[in-house]
């Protein structure tokens, strides 16, 4: 396993006294996708990851992050797993591209990653903007104040909730 520098998560130039709800924006498969910061430990890039014989299509690996070891899930094949498409289908995608950057959430008091194709900053959200639907995506976009790039904002833990329930269970 490789250690993995982190990254700041809070750009130089942000606006501390703003006291809107904030969101790590990132990018997967060309869209932007809003995490709620109080969910992000932080980012990581990670430029080898141990592979777990076994594993499901979107589990990519494991980490060390400083002594800590974690699971790294693909976030485009969660997201597309949400939207219904069938398993099977998603091994090739989620193993397929190289993993850059890594956030870590909070899931019951642990640290999961999940691979992003990059990391655009972290923004305010407006007003209305910061209640992600259940299932863990926004049915429809929102705009992140700052640059009004327009994002679904996601619910890690209900993204994560079936995915990590199903490895303690042993499925």
């Amino acid at each position: 396993m490789d250690s993995s520098t982190p990254t700041p998560t809070i750009p130089e130039d942000a606006d501390l006294e703003d006291e809107r709800p904030r969101a790590l924006v990132v990018e997967v498969e060309a869209r932007a996708y809003a995490l709620p910061i109080a969910s992000v430990r932080g980012v990581i890039r990670a430029s080898q990851l141990t592979p777990i014989p076994g594993a499901p299509p979107f589990v990519l690996g494991l980490v060390n992050v400083r002594g800590l070891v974690v699971t790294v899930l693909a976030l485009g094949a969660l997201l597309r797993d949400e939207a219904g498409a069938p398993r099977d289908a998603i091994a090739p995608l989620a193993r397929a591209v190289p993993v850059v950057s890594v956030v870590l959430l909070e899931y019951r008091g642990r640290a999961v990653g999940v691979a992003v194709d990059a990391v655009l900053g972290v923004r305010p959200l407006d007003a209305g903007d910061d209640t992600p639907a259940q299932g863990g995506a926004a049915p429809d976009e929102a705009a992140v104040a700052r640059d009004a790039t327009p994002v679904t904002v996601l619910d890690p833990t209900a993204l994560l909730a079936h995915v990590m329930l199903s490895a303690e269970d042993g499925r």
